[in-house]
């Protein structure tokens, strides 16, 4: 897994040493909603829809083999495909 930190620095860091790190510090099953707005993309002259998605789960879930699919958005895809992203905790008013 590939963890994307400010100033485009990068750290290696394996899914269960992440997940060691949250239980560690007791937010491991601390909600958390992921928002994404993919721009639709230009197809033979037309565009195509914009995409919204929205993943409410917690944080140890984002190190779970299902989580990995939102991972590689938050690593990947706000550079080259997501056009708006927001991470906030769930039942705050953040």
């Amino acid at each position: 897994m590939l963890l994307k930190c400010g100033f485009d620095m990068q750290l290696f860091l394996q899914p269960n040493e992440v997940d060691k790190a949250l239980q560690a510090c007791q937010v491991a099953e601390r909600k958390v909603c992921v928002s994404l707005l993919k721009l639709g993309r230009w197809f033979y002259g037309f565009r195509l829809p914009d995409d919204y998605e929205s993943y409410k789960n917690s944080l140890s879930w984002l190190t779970s083999d299902d989580g990995a699919k939102v991972l590689v958005i938050l690593n990947r895809g706000a550079v080259h495909e997501v056009f708006r992203l927001q991470v906030s905790l769930v039942g705050t008013n953040n």
